[in-house]
């Protein structure tokens, strides 16, 4: 499933993509073998093919492009909840639902930026239990979530609460 999920990702066809992470997840949370990297991967092909759809690269005949954008804007919201749920540890996977959340969804911003904190705090721990002589490819990525923590937050409170101040 993974090598089929890769082609479709590697094709742009994010919504082929989706049904293959869909179905692993149903697999998993069928066998107990829940894991929140596949729930954050859902996320993300969701969110990339509902950009499909509201920029009009995908259409869906029948449908109204802002609408079905919206619902699996939504879909994908659900998916990184779950992954956060799974791996509320993992920076990174946190900041993925936040933005979610900020850039598409916003029907809930305060959890938004509830995330947002929490993907700051994961990784600092993360950070400090690596140690500063940690290899650069342990360190960069936790680094990178963090970082891309604070810029999600600052565009919140700058473009979506006109707290330019607080940006």
């Amino acid at each position: 499933a993974r090598a089929l999920g890769q082609e479709q990702v590697r094709l742009s066809r994010f919504r082929e993509a989706a049904e293959v992470a869909r179905a692993v997840c149903a697999r998993a949370e069928a066998g107990g073998a829940v894991d929140g990297e596949w729930f954050n991967n859902l996320g993300f092909l969701l969110r990339e093919y509902g950009s499909q759809v509201e920029g009009g690269t995908v259409v869906e005949p029948g449908a109204d492009a802002a609408a079905r954008a919206a619902e699996i804007f939504r879909e994908s919201w659900r998916a990184y909840e779950r992954a956060v749920a799974l791996a509320p540890d993992d920076a990174r996977i946190v900041n993925d639902a936040a933005l979610m959340q900020i850039y598409h969804v916003r029907d809930n911003l305060e959890r938004a930026e509830a995330l947002e904190q929490a993907a700051i705090r994961a990784g600092l721990v993360k950070l400090e239990l690596l140690g500063p002589d940690a290899d650069d490819a342990d360190r960069f990525p936790v680094a990178q979530a963090i970082g891309d923590a604070y810029e999600n937050l600052a565009y919140l409170w700058d473009h979506l609460h006109g707290d330019h101040e607080r940006a």
